[in-house]
């Protein structure tokens, strides 16, 4: 039986529910006085240190959804709220663009993200994947495009806390390419 339940409200700070062990009762839940979930989990870490607690579940909330999914809906040209609400405002975004970047998310994301939720990406794990991404030499523009979809997905508030806040973008030019030249 789990010991400790952390959930969000509708104001977005996180409670956390302690468990008798004894009787299996939550008695009231008690604020942890951030909104942030990672925060908020280190207040887990904090209980589980003391030994108040052995392990903790998240309640399901909206983005309680696999991230897989959730990346083949937003890129798909033909349902994604995404794009449909970009070209209603008159934006462009072009069929090949969503190709390729959900071959990216398939290439780079799906491995390393596998079998996570939405709602679990942090920072710093975009923060060690955008690394990550730096090391195998893939172009800044590249690597910048992996927060297009968690920002949109927390400003839709599909998510409650914005793991793209305060990373830094990569930057430098796109590889230059050369003239192709006959063999001879």
């Amino acid at each position: 039986m789990r010991r400790f339940y952390l959930h969000a409200r509708h104001n977005g700070v996180f409670y956390a529910e302690l468990v008798d062990p004894r009787t299996g009762r939550k008695p009231a839940s008690r604020s942890t006085g951030t909104k942030s979930r990672d925060e908020a989990l280190r207040i887990v870490t904090a209980l589980k240190d003391r030994g108040l607690i052995n392990s903790a579940a998240v309640k399901a909330g909206k983005g309680a959804v696999n991230l897989t999914e959730f990346f083949k809906a937003f890129w798909d040209y033909t349902v994604s709220p995404y794009i449909r609400e970009k070209l209603a405002h008159g934006q462009s975004i072009g069929k090949r663009h969503c190709y390729e970047s959900m071959s990216r998310f398939n290439r780079y994301w799906g491995p390393a993200f596998k079998g996570r939720n939405l709602d679990s990406i942090t920072r710093q794990d975009l923060k060690d994947f955008s690394l990550d991404l730096a090391e195998k030499k893939l172009s800044p523009a590249s690597i910048n495009k992996i927060t297009t979809a968690l920002s949109w997905a927390y400003r839709e508030g599909k998510i409650t806390v914005d793991p793209t806040g305060g990373l830094v973008n990569f930057s430098g030019g796109a590889k230059k390419r050369g003239v192709l030249i006959p063999p001879r």
